[in-house]
């Protein structure tokens, strides 16, 4: 179960994300930036994806899924391609391999510029994972 809220912020774009692991709080990041990016953009039409692989270390935990997204927002900018998901070969607390999946994609809504650190700190509440991420568009 993951989940995805879009927060009006001043100037900037911000999404909380839920799941119920840690692996759920890094996908629902992947589709925070496709519905920033490409609201109307539908994965099911398309047939050609792209492999891309990651390999990301961190300080912690929210620096990693901050890390983790700016890594998929360098994608969608350097490479044209809009990740849709990923397989992670490792996972560990601050630190993760993946092979990220996406496809050729240039029509973009909205420019994501990066991620910001601040305010991102991974809480667990009610048994769900969260954190809240500031994107600048």
């Amino acid at each position: 179960m993951r989940e995805i809220k879009i927060i009006e912020h001043t100037a900037d774009a911000a999404a909380k994300l839920i799941g119920d692991s840690f692996e759920e709080i890094l996908l629902a990041g992947i589709d925070a930036v496709k519905r920033i990016a490409a609201p109307d953009f539908d994965e099911k039409n398309e047939e050609a994806f792209i492999e891309f692989f990651a390999r990301i270390e961190s300080f912690d935990q929210s620096s990693l899924v901050v890390d983790f997204l700016s890594e998929i927002i360098y994608v969608l900018n350097a490479k044209k391609a809009l990740i849709c998901r990923a397989s992670f070969l490792e996972l560990k607390e601050a630190k993760l391999k993946a092979k990220l999946y996406g496809v050729e994609f240039s029509d973009f809504k909205t420019e994501i510029k990066g991620v910001s650190y601040y305010g991102a700190e991974l809480k667990k509440k009610n048994g769900l994972f969260e954190i809240e991420v500031i994107f600048d568009v």
